[in-house]
């Protein structure tokens, strides 16, 4: 997988190195250090000692170095000797990987945190957020894991997936992680400066979706469907549940502008990789500092 914004992503043996390149074979990123060199383009460890009957390979490395006996021949041979479920999660997590893990975690700590609030109100009074929980900051980003209705749960859980994984190939994990938790948050309090509580995907899901019509838009895509599609929602939303409308908006402005600020320094520039995420976290505080002093003072 590559990354959407710089075209480059992490070796899967290697998570601090990146690199621009994948294996052949598998599809992973690889590092110079793990690049073998095959008939057709470059493969990766693993796939080289499968191929081989599960031999440990020898190569000479895309850098440049004098042929040796590679570390990674001892950890792919390790690897192989694991459990295969182990084998599996180790794949699906591992930074080369293309699973949408990210979109997959959030339904699976929605429906844990859901079903039991549904059956028995338990964990959500402790997640969820109101204007006598403002303080409690961590309640602007857990109470998108409370969905307080079977159909809701049901119909987040779809919307979510069928947008979710495309949006996070496109922007990698961390900024898609970045973009889902500052809808939430910004969403949670435009629902407390409205007066209301916050719970429910809402937020997310429309930061999740104000970030694809920015990326949309920046690769110059026709969004007009899109945008159709968007609207039918926001006028669902108004006539099932008007208050949510603040929640909606609220998420749209801090998911769209976390993935524009991501876009904003990619074509800046910048060298510091933190930067912007620094500045979605200031506004995201900015957001929340404003709900808890609407809560306080009123």
């Amino acid at each position: 997988m590559t990354d959407g914004l710089d075209d480059a992503d992490y070796c899967y043996r290697h998570p601090g190195r990146q690199s621009w390149i994948l294996c052949q074979r598998c599809g992973r990123t690889i590092c110079p250090e793990c690049q073998i060199q095959a008939p057709v383009g470059v493969q990766c460890p693993e796939c080289v000692a499968e191929a081989n009957g599960g031999r440990a390979p020898r190569w000479t490395p895309a850098s440049g170095s004098a042929p040796r006996a590679s570390k990674a021949a001892s950890n792919v041979t390790a690897f192989r000797r694991t459990p295969r479920w182990q084998q599996w999660l180790k794949r699906f997590f591992s930074p080369g990987s293309s699973a949408p893990v990210v979109s997959i975690v959030v339904i699976a700590l929605t429906a844990l945190v859901s079903i039991p609030t549904l059956l028995t109100g338990i964990p959500g009074l402790f997640l969820y957020a109101d204007p006598s929980t403002s303080v409690q900051v961590w309640r602007y980003f857990t109470s998108a894991f409370v969905v307080l209705s079977p159909l809701s749960l049901i119909l987040n859980a779809v919307f979510f997936m069928l947008i979710g994984p495309t949006v996070e190939q496109m922007l990698g994990r961390a900024r898609f992680a970045t973009v889902l938790a500052s809808g939430a948050a910004v969403g949670a309090s435009a629902m407390l400066l409205s007066g209301g509580a916050a719970a429910g995907l809402t937020g997310a899901m429309f930061g999740m979706f104000a970030a694809y019509f920015v990326i949309g838009r920046s690769m110059g895509a026709n969004m007009t469907q899109f945008i159709v599609i968007m609207g039918l929602n926001v006028i669902l939303t108004l006539v099932v549940s008007p208050a949510y409308i603040f929640m909606l908006v609220g998420g749209a402005i801090g998911g769209g502008g976390a993935a524009w600020l991501f876009f904003w320094h990619r074509d800046k520039g910048t060298r510091n990789a933190r930067l912007p995420y620094l500045h979605i976290l200031a506004g995201v505080a900015g957001f929340i500092a404003l709900a808890i002093i609407r809560s306080l003072v009123s």
